[in-house]
């Protein structure tokens, strides 16, 4: 289980969720699926609420497609007001999303390479309408690929980032 827990001082006030978690429930999906944009979202809005955060910590790896976002990403987004200049900013690091291609020769080979006992099986569980099999049997095929970019980008400190954005140390 992963609880995003964001306290302001101030508080937010009674936040009217109505229709927001239908659009959020994307972003579950998209964990499991090793998009980590929500998190590194989250690790921004953090470092806007504590000014006593370690402004010399560096950032998490950025992840690709923060230009990209989705509609739950663009909601996560909204609901906790994470700052558009920093998030701007941020993006500046994030390669573009990159749909896997699948060689369906490849894809034959490797399937026709399980043992039989194993296809077996995934037929069963997914004639028994187990959810997420597909992403199951992705892993299990080696077709999830790392979400990062392989080009090594210099990670910035949350001040490097804060300053870019146009914050002030008294604005936090």
């Amino acid at each position: 289980m992963l609880g995003i827990r964001l306290d302001e001082e101030e508080g937010f006030g009674w936040v009217d969720g109505e229709g927001w978690l239908d659009r959020l429930l994307d972003l579950r999906e998209g964990l499991l699926q090793r998009d980590y944009r929500v998190l590194y979202l989250a690790w921004l809005k953090g470092i806007t609420l504590n000014p006593y955060v370690d402004r010399e910590a560096l950032e998490p790896p950025v992840p690709p497609g923060l230009n990209e976002l989705s509609p739950a990403l663009r909601t996560f987004v909204e609901i906790f007001g994470v700052d558009a200049n920093l998030l701007s900013v941020a993006a500046e690091h994030s390669a573009a999303l990159k749909m896997a291609a699948v060689d369906e020769a490849q894809l034959r080979r490797t399937i026709a390479g399980l043992p039989v006992a194993e296809k077996d099986a995934f037929f069963l569980r997914l004639l028994q309408d187990e959810p997420r099999l597909s992403l199951s049997l992705r892993q299990r095929l080696g077709l999830m690929e790392s979400p990062f970019a392989t080009d090594i980008v210099p990670r910035r400190t949350a001040s490097e980032l804060l300053e870019a954005a146009g914050f002030e140390a008294d604005d936090l």
